[in-house]
């Protein structure tokens, strides 16, 4: 593995990933596909930005569908406001790499 990486998270988050890291205790992953081609294997882009489709907008009632937002539009605007907050490269990089906040 490689080198060590902390990062710092809202308690809210740290919340929410303790309680999914009681049901995947002996996975490698928190948050991974379960069936398919990629079973065991970190949930991808394409499985979050369908999450984000199916998501309902509490001002219409309505699923957001497709073109409010992406999983690869998160990131990019994250890494974005990061490299504005002046954080260094190298943890902006650490991101797109995480393999376990927990461990």
């Amino acid at each position: 593995m490689g080198k060590e990486l902390k990062v710092p998270l809202a308690d809210q988050a740290l919340v929410v990933l303790k309680e999914a890291h009681k049901h995947t205790v002996e996975l490698e992953y928190v948050f991974m596909l379960t069936i398919g081609i990629g079973k065991n294997k970190p949930i991808g882009e394409n499985a979050t930005t369908n999450t984000i489709r199916r998501m309902i907008d509490p001002r219409t009632e309505n699923a957001f569908g497709t073109g409010f937002v992406t999983s690869h539009g998160l990131r990019h605007t994250t890494s974005t406001m990061l490299n504005e907050l002046e954080y260094p490269a190298d943890v902006i990089d650490g991101f797109h790499g995480l393999r376990s906040l927990l461990g």
